[in-house]
């Protein structure tokens, strides 16, 4: 496994650099300074983490860590203001870890279970027998998250899990004993759980989503042996047969809350031959294939399918690029970086007022341009920047015009129109590496 992957507004990863597992995710939501992005070293080399995503906390100081009169230390939640970050939350050797914290053992994924709002947000630990605990995160990233009582079993899951495959922070796919295949999401927006899951045949390849605004509109998609499948939250994506849905049950009512749904392939596209998918919101769903091919569905409005012709919604077109593509990453919801297996990378789709200089377009593209070469692998940021890493793994910011009206350096961004060298985010913070070396940010385990 080479990284596990969130395209959402604020996506963690977890990559392995020679062989030890790093957490890497944007420092906020609110604050999309590159400088204070979280890079956290998560275990020693050999060791692999099973399933992991990023809580948005307050940073912490002692003042905050006091208990108030009448309360406990940690419970209330801290006010809106201040300086935030992100900590991982994550699984290693079947135990549950909040930063470097074991809480529970016995455990084989974890996802976000629902938020009221970004401070009180709650997550579930799900065990080997099916059972989801609830937790409430702490204050501030040195508080323990504070267990909630009670837990539930999930429904329709007869055998016991041995893994979770990471879908997108809100959704899982569990794997039994026996090898079968269930979709489980039990956010519950409306504050109403969700309790059973639906099965899916086969066995897993691959999922993905991006969900960068309301999660109201949320589509997630997960490839097994048998096909293409897609939750979707409102409209289905391209055309495809209903599968199932999940269901809420509030005080008086049962919310429908989703709806699971097999979509038709592009043609000589089998499911084997799918790399990875993404899928935004209700808008559009691109797919990776194993031989280089890039293919989407859906909205055309900022030419984010590669092409200004008029296309059905409905069915699925290949964008056309020069060469084989071995990466694609969804940016700014409407547009496609793809990063070729020469180490060229691409862009199309939203551009307006030249929002990426990088392009040396000033309106929305069309068809691929090429921005950048000698490139190794991309990671996103937040929903509009991206880091692109070169050959000698050397991690480059790709800026856009957003950049003028945030807090960063002047001395770090001299440029809006090239890619610009990060100097020490990376270097600080992985002690495993020479800095002296001329390679100094070396990459490798990168299954892109």
């Amino acid at each position: 496994m080479g990284y596990i992957h969130s395209a959402n507004e604020s996506p963690p990863y977890v990559i392995y650099v020679n062989g030890a597992p790093y957490f890497i995710t944007p420092s906020s939501n609110t604050n999309r300074s590159i400088k204070n992005m979280t890079v956290k070293k998560l275990g020693y080399v050999g060791e692999s983490i099973d399933d992991a995503f990023s809580v948005y906390v307050k940073k912490y100081t002692p003042s905050q860590h006091r208990a108030s009169s009448g309360s406990r230390a940690g419970v209330n939640p801290p006010s809106t203001s201040g300086d935030y970050t992100t900590v991982p939350i994550y699984v290693k050797h079947n135990t549950l870890f909040h930063d470097d914290k074991p809480l529970m053992k016995d455990i084989i994924g974890v996802l976000e279970k629902g938020e009221r709002d970004a401070l009180t947000k709650q997550y579930g630990a799900i065990d080997k027998e099916g059972y989801v605990y609830s937790y409430r995160k702490g204050n501030d990233s040195k508080t323990p998250i504070i267990q909630n009582p009670g837990k539930f079993k999930i429904e329709s899951i007869g055998k016991p899990l041995k893994k979770s495959y990471y879908i997108h922070d809100t959704a899982r796919l569990l794997e039994t004993v026996d090898g079968k295949l269930y979709f489980f999401s039990p956010a519950n927006f409306q504050e109403y759980d969700v309790k059973q899951a639906i099965e899916l045949p086969g066995k897993f390849i691959t999922a993905g989503s991006y969900t960068p605004t309301q999660q109201a509109n949320i589509c997630l998609g997960v490839v097994t042996s048998e096909g293409l499948f897609l939750f979707a939250k409102k409209h289905m994506l391209g055309k495809g047969e209903f599968i199932g849905s999940l269901s809420s049950k509030g005080l008086k009512e049962t919310y429908k809350v989703g709806s699971v749904y097999k979509i038709s392939l592009p043609e000589n596209v089998k499911p084997e031959d799918i790399k990875s998918v993404q899928v935004i919101e209700d808008k559009n769903m691109y797919l990776l294939t194993r031989q280089g091919k890039a293919y989407s569905i859906g909205d055309n409005d900022h030419y984010q399918r590669g092409t200004k012709e008029k296309l059905d919604p409905s069915e699925w077109n290949e964008i056309k690029y020069p060469e084989k593509i071995k990466q694609i990453e969804v940016k700014n919801v409407c547009g496609l970086f793809a990063l070729s297996e020469s180490g060229d990378l691409y862009y199309h789709g939203y551009n307006e007022n030249g929002f990426y200089p990088i392009t040396k377009h000033k309106s929305d593209i069309d068809s691929p341009v090429k921005v950048m070469d000698n490139v190794q692998f991309i990671i996103s940021g937040h929903v509009e920047s991206l880091f692109a890493f070169d050959n000698e793994g050397i991690p480059y910011y790709i800026p856009c015009t957003l950049d003028n009206r945030v807090l960063y350096d002047k001395d770090l961004l001299p440029s809006l129109d090239k890619p610009v060298v990060h100097p020490t985010l990376f270097k600080n913070i992985l002690p495993d590496l020479n800095p002296s070396s001329s390679v100094l940010y070396k990459f490798i385990d990168i299954n892109c």
